[in-house]
């Protein structure tokens, strides 16, 4: 529920939206919802799912094929009404649901993070829009990440 922001045209973690789960049964599938709400002001913006296993290192979860200079990731964003300022007053959920099926040992702990980029060095924010303003027609929104162990 709390708001940060980013506005660097690189790869970073979001504060508060990582999640361990460590499996219970050798043959387990894990079962990811995420959910994230966004405001930013048009142009590019793009957030991502990366996943470590025991400390080995963060891998792309669920991203794009790889094309040109293209940004590979799970989200682009980009505000509805680019350019005109609509966007500067909405936020965009975006979410997924993806069943894993990882390969690990019994005691391994598995954990998932989100990573945001702000392609265009414009600021994205989490769980408000872009216009902060004090008033009623402003909007403050959540985000969320669960995972369950699917034997």
């Amino acid at each position: 529920t709390d708001t940060t922001s980013y506005g660097t045209a690189s790869w970073a973690d979001i504060t508060g939206m990582s999640l361990a789960i460590t499996p219970t049964k050798a043959s387990s599938k894990i079962l990811l919802n995420v959910n994230c709400s966004f405001g930013g002001r048009d142009l590019g913006m793009a957030a991502r799912v990366q996943v470590d296993i025991d400390g080995a290192g963060y891998n792309d979860l669920l991203v794009g094929d790889a094309a040109g200079s293209r940004t590979r990731c799970t989200w682009g964003l980009r505000q509805q009404g680019a350019g005109t300022g609509h966007g500067d007053y909405s936020v965009m959920s975006k979410g997924m649901s993806y069943l894993y099926t990882p390969s690990y040992s019994l005691t391994d702990v598995i954990t998932f993070k989100v990573q945001w980029n702000a392609t265009s060095s414009n600021t994205i924010y989490l769980n408000r829009v872009y216009d902060n303003t004090d008033d009623a027609n402003y909007v403050r929104t959540c985000s969320m990440m669960t995972a369950m162990e699917i034997d």
